[in-house]
């Protein structure tokens, strides 16, 4: 039978004032951006026992980048046997985000229902990893979806700080284990067995940012939620790890208020980062499995304390891939490839040669102005005539790699996966002033922050085109549905605008779909 207990949340804040944490304050904060990092345990006396885990976080796609062919599931695999034959003394960890978004996942199987995320739990199955923790992009799938992918996996989850939201209270997210309910703990304990020390208790805590708000999922606070279980698990474990799905200067506060961690494997952010705070060692790699972690730690018993090593591992050509995995990776990619054909895409056709790297990653589409974003949006000015100009968030760019050499449709496809119409949004300037300065100061570094064409600012006056924005003119201005339906951060207002969404763009041969219009235009500038 499920627990079931009342759990008073404060989420406007991710961290909440409660008190000077229990330890001294740390003040070194210095970022260590090389491949490879050491922090020395303080005052360690003895033998130690040593351990490797490999970390993985914020992984979408199965297969190698057609780009920069980094990634592939299948590599990470045979890298895991490669380690494995070393020492066996190896865990295997994802930090959040892989059941959504991508392209396979919001396809439709033979029933009709979408595979969200099925994919990705049969690969890592077939992978071995041990254990993993919720991203934020795991609550894009209903509770029925994302229930069904924690029962088919076989590997562990844990979260602190997220539980379960049901008609009588809250409780623990479960998942079915030989046909028995089995509760996603706060915490979990890995027993390493060894001659010489006998069993080495390794805990582990994991905590996720309170960002997709779903009425199924209720999260209390991080700090306290970290805190009150550390206490709890300092009496069954020798030493403790946390895995965190936080962006990163919520990492970095974290480890100052609780300064006990040697190590926290992060994610949420795709770009991989090393950061130490005081005796914490703070890892991020790469997202899509375009490198890896490996982090080899000593633990002294007689001291109780630890050292950390963390080197920083790209999945590339030179690892060989598991055959095994590499079999089932290929049927999903084979089901992609079907899919799209019979939406009437032809996956493999090269509509552009990219003579200049276009940059799709996230760092950059969310944090400033993109080529990408600039032709997405010129892209809609194409297919909509009458159109002044062109905004789009950033969120929906989900290819998190460049585009070179030949792009095909399926590199669309994988950048655009929610697809969706464009909408022609009638608005002030007044309106369009202030959809510009949220969009693209106060949503720097999210889902919503805007990428524009025909808009430019020259010192404090933004510009349409060559004329300065008026705030008694109406402009036409083409977005995504989903942004001018009011889905974005800090853009709600949107939803009250006038808006028309036609069935198709102006060119005959596009029907209105993001991605239709973008293959349509690249082939246009092609010929």
């Amino acid at each position: 039978m499920k627990r079931i207990f009342i759990y008073f949340l404060f989420l406007p804040l991710l961290f909440l004032a409660c008190g000077e944490a229990e330890h001294p304050p740390v003040t070194e904060d210095k970022p260590q951006q090389q491949e490879t990092s050491v922090i020395p345990a303080p005052n360690h006396q003895g033998p130690s026992f040593q351990f490797r885990i490999l970390q993985m976080n914020d992984v979408y796609e199965i297969a190698a980048s057609r780009s920069t062919d980094l990634g592939g599931l299948a590599r990470v695999a045979g890298l895991k046997n490669q380690l494995l034959a070393e020492d066996s003394n190896l865990i295997t960890v994802l930090a959040g985000d892989f059941l959504s978004p991508s392209f396979i996942g919001l396809q439709l199987d033979e029933k009709g229902e979408p595979i969200a995320g099925r994919h990705m739990v049969e690969v890592l199955n077939a992978v071995g990893i041990d254990y993993a923790t919720f991203g934020n992009h795991e609550f894009d799938l209903s509770y029925e979806q994302l229930k069904r992918c924690m029962d088919m996996s076989k590997f562990k989850w844990t979260s602190c700080n997220v539980f379960h939201n049901i008609p009588m209270g809250v409780t623990y997210f479960s998942k079915d284990v030989n046909g028995k309910e089995e509760e996603v703990g706060r915490y979990i304990v890995h027993n390493f067995q060894d001659p010489e020390f006998g069993t080495i208790r390794l805990g582990m805590l994991a905590a996720t940012l309170p960002f997709n708000l779903k009425d199924y999922v209720n999260y209390s606070t991080v700090f306290l939620a970290m805190k009150s279980t550390y206490e709890e698990l300092y009496q069954y474990s020798d030493l403790i790890l946390a895995m965190t799905h936080l962006e990163i200067e919520s990492d970095k506060e974290l480890a100052r208020r609780l300064p006990i961690f040697p190590l926290m494997m992060g994610g949420h952010d795709h770009q991989n980062m090393l950061e130490r705070v005081g005796n914490t060692m703070i890892a991020k790699a790469d997202a899509n499995a375009n490198s890896v972690y490996l982090h080899t730690l000593n633990y002294y018993p007689q001291s109780r304390t630890t050292k950390v090593e963390s080197k920083l591992i790209p999945i590339n050509a030179d690892i060989p891939e598991d055959p095994e995995v590499k079999k089932v990776v290929d049927k999903w990619m084979k089901f992609a490839e079907q899919s799209s054909m019979a939406s009437n895409y032809d996956p493999y056709e090269v509509i552009f040669k990219a003579d200049t790297a276009i940059d799709c990653r996230e760092v950059t589409v969310r944090n400033r102005a993109a080529n990408i974003g600039w032709l997405l949006g010129q892209s809609y000015l194409w297919a909509f005539e009458e159109a002044d100009c062109a905004v789009l968030n950033s969120g929906s760019i989900r290819l998190d790699d460049y585009l070179e050499g030949e792009v095909e449709q399926q590199d669309i496809l994988a950048m655009l996966p929610f697809g969706g119409a464009v909408s022609l949004v009638e608005m002030s300037g007044k309106d369009l002033q202030k959809t510009l300065d949220l969009g693209m100061y106060a949503n720097i570094g999210k889902g919503g922050f805007l990428q524009v064409s025909n808009i430019t600012k020259a010192g404090k006056f933004w510009y349409v085109g060559d004329e300065q924005l008026d705030f008694e003119k109406s402009y036409t201005v083409a977005m995504p549905k989903f942004l001018a339906s009011g889905k974005e951060t800090k853009l709600e207002f949107l939803a009250d605008l006038k808006k028309r969404t036609l069935k198709s763009a102006d060119n005959e041969n596009s029907r209105n779909d993001v991605r239709d219009i973008m293959i349509a235009y690249l082939k246009s500038l092609s010929q």
